[in-house]
């Protein structure tokens, strides 16, 4: 209602047309579900990553359509690049939704494509714990890195329909879904980066005013 009321007041002042909206967020909020309280860093539950995102300004967008897929938010840019036909400038990871906003089943070459490959990945490396997740819409497998309570890796697995606070680990329940997701998961860290690029010192001291450095 409330984005509503704001594209209402946008259409009023006449800057609707030839405009394109995006309506996100970076992070949710654990309120101790999962023995977080009030934190969003360490923890991949999508308490945390799963986040409101609105897109409008027809005609790159069908109107009504709704993606029920989990996407990243890595593919924001890239989609919105590929909304604008601009060419996609170099250095930048992530894959574009432009076919699910468009509800066109379209994939890339490789056919790994948001629509062929409706997976979404979820790291929560910066903090003391490096937890990682794979999610494919109805369910969210969890890794969890040795710590001082276990010593080897521990895995969870959540049933998002039935369990969307996830709470209660199946893991023990569905060992074939534990493997699939498991071995996805395994290739994705396998395969990503794990170097990140040094700030700059402006986005040192951006960072450092927002309270996210000391």
């Amino acid at each position: 209602r409330a984005i509503g009321a704001i594209l209402d007041e946008i259409a009023a002042l006449g800057m609707e047309d030839g405009s394109l909206f995006v309506v996100t967020a970076d992070h949710g909020e654990e309120l101790n579900e999962h023995g977080v309280p009030f934190e969003h860093g360490p923890v991949p539950y999508n308490s945390s990553v799963h986040v409101p995102l609105v897109v409008v300004g027809e005609p790159w967008v069908d109107r009504g359509a709704r993606v029920e897929q989990p996407v990243e938010l890595i593919g924001l840019f890239p989609t919105l690049v590929e909304l604008l036909g601009e060419p996609m400038p170099e250095g930048f990871e992530g894959r574009s939704w432009t076919p699910l906003l468009r509800e066109q089943p379209e994939t890339d070459e490789a056919g790994t494509g948001a629509v062929a490959d409706p997976i979404a990945f979820a790291d929560a490396g910066a903090y003391q714990r490096h937890l990682r997740s794979i999610q494919d819409g109805e369910w969210q497998l969890v890794l969890r890195p040795p710590n001082r309570d276990h010593e080897k890796p521990t895995i969870e697995l959540y049933h998002l329909p039935s369990d969307p606070l996830q709470l209660k680990d199946v893991a023990s329940e569905f060992p074939d879904v534990m493997d699939r997701l498991g071995r996805r998961l395994s290739r994705w860290i396998r395969d990503s980066p794990q170097n990140v690029a040094p700030h700059t010192e402006a986005a040192r001291k951006a960072l450092e005013a927002m309270g996210y450095l000391e």
